[in-house]
């Protein structure tokens, strides 16, 4: 069975139901594959949902005032149904902002019933430390490190779990790979970074497509 080992922008890109992630999703919960997840990143995802929702009101708010705006005075006489239009992008922020929100916490409940989640520990947080000072990972003196805050604690996370998995268990007789770590993440691209997870039979993946043909080889 392939393991699919994921990041936040995985559970973000389920709650927009973008193909490819909602297939791989899908899979998970009919139990095809098995899916991977540092528990962060569920607090993570919502974050990041809270965040767009919070832009989107911002812009609903400008539409708002806008519309009262054109809808008084000689613009309304010349125009009168300009302010409609506002009127009707701000209602379909706000119901699109519900929909994300009530989506966020869907995918939350099926990921903490379908997925492996897993949790932080303190041998994890100084594992954490050590990748984000390490020239290796792209740390400089002047810049600082590459990967940082939740970045490097959840790469920690996954190269604790990858590093802890039996040998036996992390081959597939089909393609040599029946793990992978899927990010579209730069943070997480470096080549120290795959040189790690290959060491562990772990296999890199940028896009969907070579996951799903790994799933195809597995089904063969």
């Amino acid at each position: 069975m392939i393991t699919l080992i994921a990041e936040t922008n995985f559970i973000v890109e389920v709650i927009h139901d973008e193909n490819d992630a909602r297939y791989l999703f899908d899979l998970a919960n009919s139990g095809k594959i098995k899916l991977v997840l540092p528990a962060i990143c569920l607090l993570e995802a919502e974050q990041a949902i809270l965040f767009q929702v919070h832009n989107r009101n911002e812009f609903a708010q400008r539409c708002h005032h806008l519309a009262k705006e054109l809808d008084r005075g000689p613009r309304r006489k010349r125009n009168p149904q300009r302010s409609r239009h506002f009127i009707r992008a701000e209602a379909m922020i706000h119901e699109l902002n519900q929909e994300d929100q009530q989506r966020a916490q869907e995918i939350s409940d099926q990921l903490t019933k379908s997925a492996r989640l897993l949790p932080l520990s303190p041998e994890i947080l100084a594992l954490k430390e050590r990748i984000a000072l390490n020239p290796a990972y792209g740390f400089d003196p002047s810049t600082g490190p590459i990967l940082i805050g939740t970045d490097a604690l959840i790469y920690a996370v996954i190269l604790d779990y990858a590093s802890s998995l039996p040998t036996d268990k992390q081959t597939d007789q089909t393609d040599g790979h029946s793990i992978f770590f899927f990010s579209r993440d730069s943070h997480f691209h470096s080549a120290q970074l795959k040189s790690d997870l290959l060491s562990h039979n772990v296999n890199f993946c940028a896009s969907s497509g070579g996951i799903i043909r790994g799933i195809q080889l597995c089904k063969t």
